[in-house]
């Protein structure tokens, strides 16, 4: 748990978000491995999901993820937990785990900012990108054709 909070901690190591990816992999092997799909850690307080629950590891984890949002993505960060948490069992434990490596990404590649309003294109500007992009579907179409006839 400690190198994941490490990896999402310092935003300047390469590869952070798949040494994450990897540790919690590591972490259902070895619940899997060594602790029969049920590795029991102390008493979290969940009150959205069963009681029986509440010794899971994965809680541990989750705990880290909301620690290291942000203003920008907690709340998306929250609505994943909150997904996670709905119909939560020690079977759906791993098979959830998207949503966590969701939350994951969010903190470590987040969305690029758009500030609106968006300005207006101009009209040159616009016809520019036309042009180069109907170039690029002529050239495509062109290849296409040589590679079929060759072939």
């Amino acid at each position: 748990m400690c190198e994941i909070s490490n990896y999402l901690y310092f935003d300047n190591l390469n590869d952070r978000t798949i040494k994450i990816i990897y540790w919690i992999s590591w972490l259902f092997e070895y619940e899997k491995q060594y602790h029969k799909n049920n590795l029991i850690v102390a008493y979290r307080n969940n009150k959205d999901i069963d009681k029986k629950y509440n010794r899971d590891f994965i809680w541990i984890l989750w705990k880290i993820i909301i620690y290291h949002s942000n203003k920008d993505n907690k709340s998306f960060v929250n609505k994943l937990l909150k997904m996670y948490k709905f119909n939560y069992t020690r079977g759906s434990k791993k098979s959830k785990s998207s949503l966590i490596i969701t939350a994951i990404l969010l903190i470590t590649n987040p969305l690029p900012k758009i500030k609106y309003p968006i300005s207006k294109i101009k009209d040159e500007q616009f016809m520019l990108c036309a042009q180069q992009s109907l170039k690029c579907n002529m050239n495509y179409l062109d290849l296409f054709q040589k590679v079929v006839i060759n072939s």
